[in-house]
């Protein structure tokens, strides 16, 4: 599914990317599948719309045209970590702190040093975009917030790593049997 949602919505973004799945021979359960495809799809969706520039902002930026998405699956100490990355821009901070300071989130100190935490904190509040304009994709808020209430129902977590210019990786941590943990 993710190889066709990518090229759709590069297609209609006008926008060139590359998809690149490692640890996909891991065997995931069938549950664990299921519950995560959709945090996943938006996860990648999230990465086109918000954070791989276009290909000619990427050239005048000395990137490669193509951007690159990369979801990576990898398994350890019972714990499965799929990480998706897109090489694009980057979560600007300093835009969600003006967003996160206009709504009250937050206070001015506080908005003055920001961390990954936070702002993943902030990203993930209901209803929290720093899109300006209104896509299929973005600008409703919808998003991030969801993805973090599904993993973290499933006993998992969200991280996430950020360099302005140099592009996000979104990090979900789950446990390895949630077929287990729903029987108990």
């Amino acid at each position: 599914a993710f190889p066709r949602v990518v090229r759709d919505l590069s297609r209609r973004q006008d926008k060139e990317i590359d998809l690149q799945i490692l640890g996909s021979e891991i065997e995931l359960d069938r549950v664990v599948l299921d519950e995560i495809s959709d945090p996943l799809v938006h996860l990648v969706r999230n990465a086109i719309d918000h954070g791989i520039e276009s290909p000619e902002e990427r050239k005048a930026l000395k990137k490669n045209p193509r951007g690159k998405i990369l979801i990576k699956i990898s398994r350890q100490k019972g714990q499965i970590f799929i990480e998706v990355y897109d090489d694009g821009k980057g979560v600007d901070s300093a835009a969600v702190g003006r967003v996160a300071l206009e709504r009250g989130l937050i206070s001015e100190e506080e908005a003055a040093k920001l961390d990954e935490r936070t702002v993943l904190n902030l990203i993930t509040l209901p209803g929290f975009s720093t899109s300006k304009k209104v896509t299929e994709v973005s600008g409703r808020g919808v998003g991030l917030d969801i993805v973090k209430l599904k993993i973290e129902a499933l006993g998992g977590r969200l991280d996430f790593e950020t360099k302005k210019g140099a592009g996000s990786s979104f990090i979900l941590t789950l446990p390895l049997t949630l077929a287990i943990i729903k029987a108990m």
